[in-house]
């Protein structure tokens, strides 16, 4: 009677780790080399405008492994910058990795430079900061520069928009004013 019992508890415990998944492996692994995502997935970014100009912010592909990719937000020539804050909206195909670099743009600011990057809860909505810390200290962006680049796990097949949300590059006056005037360029995030 005993025997019988230890079996009758051991084929229950192999339903339940069957049934919770145990054993591992499988589609949603982690694909060699470290990327996040689908492992079955390859995906790309389509910009608006990859190269942004004068008084431009655009977005454009930085890397992409997998189902992991990386969306470089990029500022074309503009004077008197103190600071960046803009919101990026991203689809349902695609999660924020909670992993950011900031950018270059801000370089002469040295150790008085910081970037930001907040996830809404329950959205697909990123809040961006990016600053010089020293509004009398402004910035004049000569080519292009790197604002921030965000990091993406792409789960599905298909494709959806990457846009901005309230976008705005700040000014070195005190207080610090809007820049008017910009173009803000998204894209498209494609996965198959």
């Amino acid at each position: 009677m005993r025997n019988a019992k230890s079996l009758l508890l051991v084929g229950l415990l192999a339903v339940v780790v069957t049934a919770c998944g145990g054993g591992g492996g499988g589609d949603d692994a982690t694909p060699p080399g470290g990327g996040g995502g689908s492992g079955n997935l390859s995906a790309s970014f389509t910009a608006i405008n990859p190269n942004p100009g004068g008084d431009e912010i655009g977005m454009d592909q930085g890397s992409a492994t997998g189902g992991r990719i990386t969306i470089d937000v990029n500022v074309g020539p503009v004077n008197n910058v103190y600071g960046a804050t803009f919101e990026v909206t991203y689809p349902a195909m695609a999660d924020y990795a909670n992993s950011f670099t900031q950018g270059n743009w801000n370089d002469s600011c040295g150790s008085n430079r910081t970037t930001n990057v907040t996830k809404v809860s329950g959205e697909r909505r990123l809040i961006v900061e990016s600053f010089c810390r020293n509004p009398a200290s402004p910035v004049n962006i000569s080519g292009t520069r790197r604002l921030v680049s965000l990091v993406f796990d792409v789960n599905a097949a298909g494709s959806g928009d990457i846009d901005f949300l309230n976008p705005t590059l700040q000014n070195g006056a005190i207080p610090p004013q809007d820049i008017g005037g910009l173009t803000w360029d998204g894209g498209t995030i494609v996965a198959n």
